[in-house]
């Protein structure tokens, strides 16, 4: 099972807390209709009913950053409550009451953790070839494993490999992205100022991914 992840600013959230009660987070994990940032050649958005059967069956975790070590809470025990609406999943979570959940809970009042993650696999998803520089893939139906309080909160960076991205975009031919990603960062380095530094790692890691894709 090929597990992905996406991140999300945690939107509306709120932090309730009362003395002698548990710090509780709400939020949503993740807004319907919303295309994605530009992923490896395609765009992604999350059709409403998409966790319908997972959050009928499945007991689903709540990490902190996704360290299976420090659980937060989970739908068996209750302190992790989950639902759509016409809106996205909405997510209400009662912290621990033990170091991690108390570092959780002081992090997102700071404001240092401001981002909610969902990692899931998918079970059908749908694409959209039209415009040929641009696929969008819809996911259809997921299976929800777990969601974690992030730092990085930039919708929706990515955790899983780039083989298995490779993988699910049948149709988008991801070395002739990279050969075009290269061409774009060689251009930008031609019309530097000369004596402004540029960023040649990029074109070895381009490289590098390239040379890995046509040996794979």
């Amino acid at each position: 099972m090929k597990i992905e992840r996406r991140n999300y600013p945690i939107t509306d959230m709120e932090v309730r807390s009362e003395e002698g009660k548990p710090t509780t987070l709400r939020g949503y994990a993740a807004v319907f209709d919303q295309l994605s940032v530009p992923l490896y050649g395609f765009r992604e958005k999350i059709q409403k009913g998409a966790f319908a059967e997972s959050l009928s069956k499945n007991n689903i975790k709540a990490l902190w950053n996704h360290n299976s070590d420090f659980p937060l809470g989970s739908t068996n025990g209750s302190t992790l409550r989950l639902e759509e609406d016409e809106r996205g999943l909405l997510f209400e979570l009662d912290l621990p009451d033990n170091s991690w959940g108390r570092d959780a809970g002081v992090a997102i009042q700071r404001k240092d953790v401001d981002g909610v993650s969902f990692g899931f696999s998918v079970k059908k998803d749908s694409w959209d070839n039209t415009n040929p520089e641009q696929s969008i893939r819809t996911l259809v139906d997921v299976e929800l494993i777990e969601i974690s309080p992030t730092p990085f909160p930039a919708y929706p960076s990515t955790n899983v490999s780039a083989r298995s991205v490779t993988e699910a975009i049948q149709d988008v031919d991801f070395k002739e992205i990279l050969r075009s990603a290269i061409k774009d960062v060689m251009q930008e380095e031609r019309q530097a100022p000369p004596n402004e530094p540029t960023p040649s790692y990029s074109i070895d890691i381009l490289m590098r991914r390239l040379e890995l894709e046509e040996n794979y």
